[in-house]
């Protein structure tokens, strides 16, 4: 503070005389005698300056602002011509104490730098940047004077600041008495009005004040959309759009080009970060209404240990949330750089999936004077970053390069550097240390705080009345009126708010893209390009935007979810694959076993040709098995539509072709056996009981052709689970019938249909007594058959969600059915076969009567079995025309009533042969006569009903 205080009295020792104008690019004076003869460097007006000049020249040549007049005027002792004097109070964030350590603003530094050499082409008239200053000092009466204090970024120390400018009777100052590094509030200037602050924070509390007393408050940064309202703000006024404005550019920016969903804003909680999301959700309620926005406030800066863990517990939140597409709303240089380090500490940035973009918050100068590491922690953080921002102007551009310029001959004036840094706060030799300081403009707010002050220096000049008299409500109001074509565009104010109005303003996008600096050390350098130009509502891409991954592919807007497709197990596929093998496999052994035995009377009995197309239509329908195994795993969309619609073909192909041949062959039977009953003699030719096989065959074939062409049925992927953002974190696949279903229900009508005539011929012969009982067998293979359907089917629809589940369950249903079939009408068959028997067996109602050598042996058998018949000798089967032979059409209990008449008559007829013996000859009643059966007299103990005629008929027939 000594040092800062003995480098002002240094300057104000230098002799008027041999002070260097304050820019070399200024032009001469057109100030005429009556104005106040004050050299260039005092109308630039430091603090110490100003102290000097009341304390030795003061005396009644100045007058104090009277009433609610806001200028000082002097006098001319000589001439008595009057020169009004408009003192601007800028109150900056020069500093920043972060636990303990002192943190130096660059861009604070250089924005003032900026203010000084506005305030002095106002008082020369130098329209050499801004035209509309050309001549100004001889049209208007007022000079201008500027005085900087440091906020320190902290509204306590900005608010004591201006409640001591704006009221110098109330004390204000602190233990040691002074107010801002050793200046006494009593030896303040009045001030004219205020420019400044940076921070929405900060601005909102300092504008309640210095509106409550009248001062206009003119900011070039603070862009809280809160600060519009007149009531609470009533003075307060900016060259900047508000956050409404820069939000609505951004919104459009993310939604046209971007083409994003979700974002995450990280703000700093306060006034101006709260509001910049509200902002962002107002814009986007109207403008992207399916956008969704999530805020992570920050209470803490994130320099500080406090700042550190509430951050890792935001970009816990971030993780969770899954958002790729972050918006960070911070205020200062190094908060950012604390904030970026974390994030690529915890593999939220520079791993190529998360993406920011900065608010005009952000320096970039900060990175463009930098050099990194390449892949250090902040490199990697910071490639591919965005910023948006209200642009200042561009390099290239005139007013842009002449203010760059301006600023650059200031530096190399050693009396102009003397003069800026000698009232300063902080440490100004910053502005001499860094060789860069000076280049290019380190920040846009540069350019648009130069307009503000040029702003506030028009309005005075056109709102001074002829007696050189200005409010606060007189300038404020001229304000919005003063337009000029400033170095960020031209300023226009809207009338109502007093905010810059976004159509007047350019915004930008920059990216920051990384250059070798040095290659042998690996050195880079970050290089802000824009990319995007916004002009009258509308993005220009200028050049394509490289994101974090080194492409410029479009980021996606959230981490792609782990999706559980539920797809087939390789364990359940080979198992159900296994089924359709063995199913296949035993239908093959069937059939090759069936042509091989072709001309045994058990084959030639149940006619091979049927015996094989049911072989067939087994394997059709097994078939249906292997497209029913393909999932998502291992083909491609049109792959699962071709296999959904084969496992349709498959499916109904062989289940007619299974319930036809079992219809075809029971109606053969229950045809004979009706013409049998009326004794008649028919003969049923395969041709005959392939025509109703034929006509559902082919009305199923029609109708799957005629689906196949028009409307297939496709695969589907049905959600199980989704995420919070409604997306599927788990799904299953099925064949989706649903367009389908007009061809497939009438193909179904058919099948149902031929299934229940089947089973309706099987009931007709349920008590039919055939040679080989295959009516019995066909019966219980249909009645198998809708059972495994009436089970199974429900139970696949519950397990649709599980594919494992249900393709275990349908490939069951259809391996039982298949096998079912196989095993009911073919191993009795084989079993047949293989036995060698010597004797004739007639089964009679439950009986085995077995005659041979020793006579008529008795046995009990299965009662379900009505009457079989065998002959041992496959030698007369070649003789035969095809055909089970059908032994009685009569049923169980008429059967077992003749076989007890049957033992009766052999008892009677016994008696009598045994009457007509000796004693002697005579068998003991309990025994039999080994020649008992040579006394049967069939045709006397049949001849009243006449059955063994009926049933050597039958047979024949």
């Amino acid at each position: 503070m000594v040092q800062d205080i003995q480098r002002r009295r240094r300057a104000q020792e230098v002799p008027e005389e041999e002070m260097e104008p304050t820019t070399t690019t200024t032009t001469t004076s057109n100030t005429d005698d009556d104005t106040m003869p004050l050299s260039e460097p005092i109308l630039l007006n430091t603090l110490t300056l100003n102290k000097a000049l009341w304390e030795s020249q003061r005396g009644d040549n100045f007058a104090k602002p009277k009433g609610e007049n806001k200028l000082e005027v002097y006098t001319d002792p000589i001439t008595g011509r009057t020169t009004a004097i408009c003192h601007l109070a800028c109150i900056l964030p020069f500093t920043r104490n972060t636990e303990g350590n002192i943190i130096y603003v660059d861009v604070s530094y250089e924005m003032a730098t900026a203010s000084m050499l506005a305030v002095q082409h106002l008082n020369t008239g130098n329209g050499s940047i801004i035209p509309e200053l050309e001549g100004l000092s001889d049209r208007c009466p007022i000079r201008f004077s500027i005085q900087y204090f440091d906020t320190k970024f902290d509204i306590g120390t900005a608010l004591k600041q201006v409640i001591a400018l704006t009221h110098p009777q109330i004390n204000t100052t602190d233990e040691t008495g002074t107010l801002d590094e050793g200046v006494g509030y009593k030896d303040q200037i009045p001030p004219c009005a205020f420019l400044g602050s940076t921070a929405s924070s900060v601005s909102g509390p300092t504008s309640i004040v210095t509106g409550l007393n009248d001062f206009v408050q003119l900011s070039a940064q603070s862009t809280s959309t809160d600060l519009d309202d007149r009531n609470k703000y009533p003075r307060f006024a900016r060259t900047i759009p508000s956050d409404a404005g820069t939000t609505e550019a951004l919104v459009l920016f993310l939604l046209n080009e971007l083409h994003l969903d979700y974002i995450a804003v990280l703000n700093i909680n306060d006034s101006f970060g709260n509001d910049y999301v509200t902002n962002i959700r107002d814009v986007a309620r109207h403008l992207a209404p399916n956008m969704t926005l999530l805020q992570i406030p920050l209470d803490h800066d994130p320099t500080s240990s406090l700042g550190e863990e509430e951050i890792l517990e935001a970009f816990h939140i971030l993780k969770q949330s899954q958002i790729l597409y972050c918006v960070v709303v911070l205020l200062e240089t190094e908060s950012h750089h604390a904030f970026m380090s974390i994030a690529a500490r915890e593999g939220l940035a520079g791993t190529g999936k998360h993406n920011f973009i900065f608010t005009d918050g952000f320096d970039a100068g900060s990175l463009t004077n930098r050099v990194f590491d390449y892949n250090s922690t902040l490199h990697r953080a910071y490639s591919g970053a965005g910023i948006i921002r209200a642009s200042g102007g561009s390099p290239g551009e005139l007013r842009y390069d002449k203010l760059s310029d301006s600023l650059r001959q200031i530096k190399q004036s050693e009396s102009d550097v003397l003069f800026a840094t000698s009232f300063l706060p902080g440490d100004p030799s910053r502005l001499t240390n860094s060789d860069e300081f000076f280049g290019a403009l380190r920040s846009d707010s540069t350019s648009f705080f130069f307009d503000a002050t040029v702003l506030m220096g028009l309005a005075a000049c056109d709102a001074v009345t002829q007696d050189v008299s200005l409010t606060g409500t007189s300038l404020y109001n001229q304000i919005p009126q003063s337009t000029f074509q400033g170095i960020t565009g031209k300023v226009v104010l809207d009338p109502v708010t007093k905010s810059r109005i976004p159509s007047s303003t350019r915004f930008q996008i920059w990216n920051l893209v990384d250059v070798v600096e040095n290659d042998t050390v690996r050195k880079v350098k970050f290089q802000p390009t824009v990319t995007h130009l916004f002009s009258e509502g509308e993005w220009i891409m200028k050049r394509s935007f490289v994101f974090s991954d080194g492409t410029a592919n479009l980021p996606d807007s959230l981490l792609p979810p782990t999706v559980d497709r539920n797809h087939i197990h390789t364990g359940t596929r080979v198992i159900v694959l296994l089924f359709c093998a063995i199913s296949i496999v035993s239908a093959i052994y069937c059939a090759v076993w069936t042509w091989y035995n072709r001309n045994k009377r058990i084959v030639r009995a149940s006619q091979p040709f049927f015996l094989c197309l049911l072989c067939s239509g087994t394997i059709v329908l097994a078939s249906t098995i292997i497209p029913m195994s393909f999932d998502g795993g291992n083909l491609s969309m049109d792959g699962l539509n071709r296999s959904c619609t084969a496992q349709v073909w498959f499916l109904m192909l062989g289940a007619t072709m299974i319930f036809s041949t079992l219809f075809s062959k029971t109606h053969r039977v229950n045809k004979i056996m009706k013409n049998a009953r009326h004794f008649k003699r028919i003969k049923v030719t395969i041709r005959d009981t392939l025509k109703p096989m034929s006509v559902v065959v082919s009305l199923n074939v029609a109708i799957l052709l005629f689906m196949t062409i028009f409307d297939p049925v496709k695969y589907k992927v049905h959600p199980l689970r989704i995420d919070r953002y409604e997306r599927e974190i788990e799904t299953y696949g099925t064949c989706y019938f649903a367009g389908s279903l007009a061809f497939i229900i009438p193909a179904a009508i058919i099948n149902v249909f031929v299934i229940g005539a089947a089973l309706l011929q099987a009931w007709f012969a349920r008590n039919l007594s055939t040679e080989f009982q295959e009516s019995g067998c066909i019966f219980r293979a249909i009645r198998l058959i809708i059972f495994i359907i009436c089970i199974g089917v429900p139970v696949i629809f519950l397990a649709r969600t599980n594919p494992d589940a249900r393709i275990f369950i349908a490939s069951a249903i259809i391996v039982v059915t298949c096998m079912g079939i196989l095993l009911l009408i073919f191993v009795p068959k084989m079993q047949y076969k293989e036995q060698n028997k010597s004797e004739t067996t007639v089964v009679v109602s439950g009986i085995d009567i077995t005659a041979g050598n020793g006579g008529f042996t008795r046995s009990k058998v299965p009662s379900d079995i009505n009457v079989s018949y065998d002959l041992t000798n496959d030698d007369d089967a070649a003789s035969y025309d095809g055909g089970e032979r059908i032994l009685t059409t009569k049923n169980q209990h008429e059967l077992a009533e003749e076989v007890a008449l049957l033992k009766k008559m052999l008892l009677s007829k016994k008696r009598r042969e045994a009457a007509r013996q000796t004693p002697s000859e005579l068998p003991k009643e309990d025994g039999r006569s080994a020649n008992a059966a040579q006394f049967m007299d069939p045709e006397e103990a049949l001849g009243a009903t006449g059955t063994a005629k009926n049933v050597d008929n039958l047979s024949n027939s």
